[in-house]
């Protein structure tokens, strides 16, 4: 909550994970599900099983998750999230309704600009 200029590297969740207020924010997330509500100008490498939600946020973008680390399968496992199944592409934002517009609010990361060292 309230984060500003922060990198966040977080390794699996088996419930929710619920982001509010953050800025200028560099986010790795493996979730069930995940909430983010007044966030701007921030990136999301996402593990997501469900769909991403959004809410009042702007200049938000995606990327599968990249990050790794020692026992990071064990950590799945445990976890209880499906490795094989990532809705990293998949968000809803409560802020657009619009069904045959997308929303202005989100964007994908270009595979090109995505991080995929993180030593």
């Amino acid at each position: 909550r309230d984060c500003r200029g922060c990198t966040v590297l977080c390794g699996p969740v088996s419930t929710s994970v619920l982001v509010d207020g953050c800025s200028d924010c560099l986010l790795v997330l493996a979730c069930q599900q995940l909430r983010t509500h007044r966030t701007r100008d921030s990136r999301f490498y996402v593990q997501v099983t469900s769909r991403a939600v959004i809410e009042d946020c702007t200049k938000v973008s995606f990327a599968p998750y990249t990050w790794s680390y020692p026992d990071i399968e064990r950590d799945f496992e445990s976890s209880g999230l499906d490795r094989n199944r990532n809705n990293w592409n998949l968000v809803d934002d409560f802020d657009w309704l619009a069904t045959d517009k997308p929303s202005p609010n989100w964007s994908l990361i270009p595979e090109q600009e995505r991080i995929t060292c993180w030593d």
